[in-house]
């Protein structure tokens, strides 16, 4: 077992705060289910005649940098990439 510094002391401590920042904000659950729904409305409209170029223009000025923002928002230099992508 690992009693100082070491990498698995590290790795607890870390996963620890990992799971301390779970908190969710439901504001940010509300603006990604709106980007997905967007993403999905997109698709499935698809890309012929003049509405579809409607909502092209309507849904796809906005929802890829939706996702950008909140990445960019999201985003925390602190974590290790283990762990992000145990969390995520």
């Amino acid at each position: 077992m690992d009693g100082g510094g070491g990498p698995i002391c590290r790795y607890r401590r870390a996963m620890t705060q990992a799971l301390a920042e779970t908190s969710r904000r439901r504001g940010l659950d509300l603006l990604r289910f709106i980007g997905i729904a967007a993403v999905v409305a997109g698709h499935v409209r698809g890309t012929s005649g003049a509405a579809s170029l409607t909502v092209m223009v309507t849904i796809y000025s906005w929802h890829v940098p939706l996702f950008f923002v909140l990445s960019g928002y999201l985003f925390h230099t602190g974590r290790p990439l283990l762990i992000e992508l145990r969390t995520r």
